[in-house]
């Protein structure tokens, strides 16, 4: 899992269909301009043909990477500097929660879904579904050494309280003692 050149690596995983806007992902990367950076697309579906057309007629085609489907998924996202999740729509995203619970910085389309695990600039960067100018500045910002890294601490920490096994186990204890009185 070690395609990290002399730069940045942008990180997706998941399906590659309409739903997940990864058109938007695409523009957005190669009007963020860095040469040095990677754009990891992990997993596969009926819209790869198309990212890897429009991936070339962006001339970002050399810098991105497409993995299709892996079981090693949480080894790649562990190598992301930044996730990326452009949805159109969702429910409460797995690989959101993935990324977040990894201490990778996350940044996601403002969607129901996404706002349930991401408060922009609280717990990652929530960018306008469908604005690629947008979602550059994101990149951008969670990847400035200034960057918030207590924000990454608080999604993090987010997951473990609201939704790690742990805690779902928790709650149903306090639901079945709650029943037995």
């Amino acid at each position: 899992v070690a395609l990290r050149k002399n730069g940045p690596v942008i990180g997706y995983v998941g399906q590659l269909n309409a739903r997940k806007d990864l058109s938007t992902l695409l523009r957005a990367f190669s009007q963020w301009g860095r040469v040095d950076a990677s754009l990891v697309l992990v997993g596969d579906g009926d819209e790869s043909a198309s990212l890897k057309a429009l991936a070339r007629s962006l001339g970002i085609e050399s810098q991105t990477h497409f993995c299709g489907f892996r079981s090693d998924r949480l080894e790649w996202m562990r190598g992301f500097d930044a996730f990326v999740l452009p949805s159109r729509e969702e429910g409460i995203p797995r690989c959101l929660m993935e990324a977040m619970a990894l201490g990778v910085p996350v940044i996601a389309s403002d969607i129901p879904g996404n706002r349930d695990l991401v408060t922009h600039g609280e717990t990652g960067q929530i960018f306008p579904v469908g604005d690629a100018s947008l979602l550059k500045d994101a990149i951008d910002a969670v990847l400035q050494p200034k960057f918030d890294r207590p924000s990454v601490q608080r999604a993090k920490e987010l997951i473990d309280t609201r939704h790690s096994a742990r805690s779902m186990a928790q709650a149903y204890e306090r639901l079945f003692q709650s029943l037995a009185n």
